[in-house]
């Protein structure tokens, strides 16, 4: 089961149950939820495994998917508070290096406040120098 809300300006899909081969699909599947959200402008994508019982190689390719089809959109797909087994299943495969992961959605939240600032400041001051020149 999938429900999807929002959080200053990042989409967030939480995933409840089985994200497994034979788990009863209720509605759009993992990649398309993300595309049809990435196609809405949102640049941002979370998905929340935090309630996720049970991830098999069919799940692991669904966050494969669903990363090519945020990636292919322009925007980013990240993990947000996996629980340990999940978390361990994501390092083993590695995918965990091509899509960031947080264990709470707080941290995910303050680093892209951090990440948000700074780039508005280094937007003001490029602005600054390229008028100058």
């Amino acid at each position: 089961m999938m429900t999807t809300r929002f959080l200053n300006g990042i989409a967030l899909v939480d995933v409840r149950g089985a994200l497994a081969a034979g788990a009863a699909a209720d509605g759009l599947s993992l990649p398309a939820a993300v595309a049809e959200l990435a196609d809405g402008g949102f640049a941002e994508i979370a998905v929340n495994l935090a309630a996720v019982s049970q991830l098999d190689a069919y799940g692991l390719g669904q966050l494969v998917l669903a990363r090519h089809a945020a990636h292919d959109r322009g925007a980013q797909l990240m993990l947000v508070s996996p629980p340990p087994r999940v978390r361990r299943m994501l390092s083993l495969t590695r995918l965990d290096t091509v899509c960031p992961v947080w264990d709470t959605e707080a941290g995910m939240q303050d680093d892209y406040d951090r990440f948000r600032i700074s780039c508005a400041t280094l937007a003001s001051s490029t602005s600054i120098f390229s008028s100058a020149v």
